[in-house]
């Protein structure tokens, strides 16, 4: 079994930097930041694959200080639950959003105990299934999104305003 963590922990990582080149997030500056947080925590976790004799999993579980270097690929993946349980209300992107970073910082921290942190590490194995298996069923369309608020904010002020107000917006 610990055979197979390096390889989960590559092919984890090369999905969600997929998921991150695919991605709509219209605020490019965010998706900049999330693969720059993904590419520090992937080339932290290819460090450790390369020069520690056991899996990078097993070592940062070991080192917690390690999470320092590896945490920015969680941060990112916690960023895209963010986004993914804001823009469609997914109930299992919210779950994420919430236990990764407790997961994490939990560990790092040293204030979750023990058997709690394997509970919340079997919950995002679920929910990160659930999560992947579920884009698979959401429509193209759905997935693109409405870019009609950047439409807006690009107007001038006055503008916005006599937009919002056409629209009975303006209270």
């Amino acid at each position: 079994m610990q055979g197979l963590l390096n390889p989960a922990v590559l092919v984890g990582a090369a999905g969600l930097g997929v998921s991150l080149q695919l991605i709509h997030i219209y605020v490019g500056v965010l998706k900049r930041a999330l693969q720059v947080l993904w590419a520090v925590g992937t080339a932290a976790s290819l460090y450790l694959i390369l020069t520690q004799d056991a899996p990078a999993a097993t070592f940062v579980f070991e080192h917690p200080v390690w999470i320092w270097a590896v945490g920015p690929l969680f941060a990112s993946l916690t960023g895209v639950a963010f986004k993914e349980g804001l823009c469609y209300n997914k109930w299992e992107a919210a779950g994420l959003f919430g236990a990764l970073p407790l997961l994490v910082g939990g560990h790092l921290l040293g204030f979750v105990p023990h058997n709690v942190e394997q509970g919340l590490l079997a919950s995002c194995c679920v929910l990160l299934a659930v999560f992947a298996g579920r884009k698979y069923t959401q429509a193209f369309k759905d997935d693109i999104g409405d870019k009609s608020i950047f439409e807006m904010q690009k107007l001038p002020p006055e503008q916005q305003q006599e937009l919002l107000r056409r629209l009975n917006f303006d209270d």
